[in-house]
């Protein structure tokens, strides 16, 4: 056998080729049987699949009442590319449901993502994204949540 590379020096384990205790024996969890991960799995197993999206009459009234602003003080196509914005804001949310800046404070599960200058507000349910308000960021929170914006309601 020829000399160790560089920088490194050749043990017993190395030069004849066996396991550090040198009884040439395998160890660990191979010669066990049991491995470590799933063998041969696909990209798409390994992310759950996004959760459903779904909006309550207020978010659908929010969002109407958002592209009627834009497209009487634009177009209609601006206003379709806002609230397309919005929704593009909201499909990280349902793979990463708990990836929104939590405010409990507002209501007990209640989460928010920003598009400026809009804040969505939503819950995570088991199998859903639930869109609770869509706001302006210009508005008042504080004042919206002591009115009861921020209730779940379909």
């Amino acid at each position: 056998m020829g000399p160790p590379p560089s920088g490194r020096r050749a043990g017993p384990h190395r030069t004849q080729g066996r396991d550090r205790q040198g009884d040439g024996r395998p160890r660990g969890r191979a010669c066990q049987g049991i491995r470590s991960r799933p063998h041969r799995r696909t990209r798409e197993n390994l992310i759950d699949a996004p959760l459903a999206l779904r909006l309550t009459d207020t978010a659908e009234a929010d969002l109407a009442d958002i592209w009627a602003t834009i497209a009487a003080e634009s177009s209609a196509g601006t206003a379709s590319r806002v609230i397309g914005r919005i929704f593009a804001s909201c499909e990280p949310v349902r793979r990463f449901p708990h990836a929104g800046a939590p405010r409990d404070h507002l209501a007990p599960g209640l989460r928010a993502v920003f598009r400026n200058p809009y804040a969505i507000y939503y819950v995570a349910t088991a199998d859903a994204v639930v869109i609770i308000r869509v706001v302006h960021g210009a508005r008042d929170i504080d004042d919206i949540a002591a009115g009861g914006g921020f209730t779940k309601t379909t």
